[in-house]
């Protein structure tokens, strides 16, 4: 009985203080100049082609920047094996100007072979859709988000679950669609990833504002992609909570007794 109480306390403790999703690469474009876009995890710093440094970001500050893209710009963050995870959810923020045709927010290892995994508006109709790719035509998935809204930052989520094969999108904090597919995710890794359009061509790209463009290994869940919406983290536990943990499961061990 006393193992059972010291292990309930541990598993506890650690169920408090892990989070199932790496954070493993991250933009935020704050460097106000030049043709890098820094990885503030150090691992896959990006090239910026064409694209802009604007002032006008979703969570306001001051030297905090977005980057804006006209049609014909490109941020290329390497080749897609290094982002290929089986498990990966990606969060971005996103004010798009037009929506006329496919507009490409960010890919990897994408292409119309159907692997990979885009997220990008559909033509003429201004939905989102999240497209996660097993190479297969019967089992390419689509999750929608909604209707965006034109000229107005709104933070975009797509996850998917190695394990379970399903595929969320969230859009400000807030499921909007599931959809469980019958195969693992696919890549084409000699194609790049790319924020601002697609992985095998040089069109459709995006025309609008884009910022914080996070990738993760692992799933996030909706706690943690309903707190990143606010500009905010899940709070970590202080010291004195799992100390407080600790004490109640050894506290119970001696009455126990």
């Amino acid at each position: 009985m006393y193992v059972k109480i010291i292990l309930t306390g541990l598993f506890l403790v650690i169920g408090i203080s892990a989070h199932a999703a790496i954070l493993r690469s991250e933009y935020l474009f704050n460097e106000g100049f030049g043709t890098t876009a820094t990885d503030g995890t150090g691992n896959l710093d990006g090239v910026i082609s064409g694209a802009a440094y604007s002032s006008d970001t979703p969570l306001g500050g001051s030297g905090n920047f977005a980057l804006s893209f006209d049609g014909d710009d490109v941020v290329n963050i390497g080749s897609s094996a290094n982002l290929a995870f089986p498990s990966i959810s990606i969060e971005v923020w996103v004010n798009p100007e037009d929506v006329t045709n496919n507009k490409g927010i960010f890919a990897i290892g994408q292409s119309s072979s159907n692997v990979g995994l885009i997220i990008g508006p559909r033509s003429g109709v201004n939905v989102l859709v999240g497209q996660v790719g097993d190479g297969t035509n019967d089992s390419f998935l689509n999750v929608h988000g909604g209707v965006l809204p034109l000229n107005e930052w709104s933070h975009i989520a797509l996850t998917f679950d190695g394990v379970t094969n399903t595929a969320r999108m969230y859009v400000n904090g807030v499921q909007t669609s599931e959809f469980l597919q019958n195969n693992p995710i696919s890549y084409r890794e000699d194609l790049p990833a790319v924020i601002g359009g697609f992985s095998d061509r040089s069109t459709l790209r995006w025309i609008g504002l884009i910022d914080d463009v996070r990738i993760f290994e692992g799933v996030r869940t909706d706690t943690e992609i309903l707190f990143a919406s606010t500009g905010t983290s899940v709070p970590e536990p202080s010291t004195w909570l799992l100390s407080f943990i600790a004490f109640l499961s050894v506290r119970r061990i001696f009455r126990a007794r």
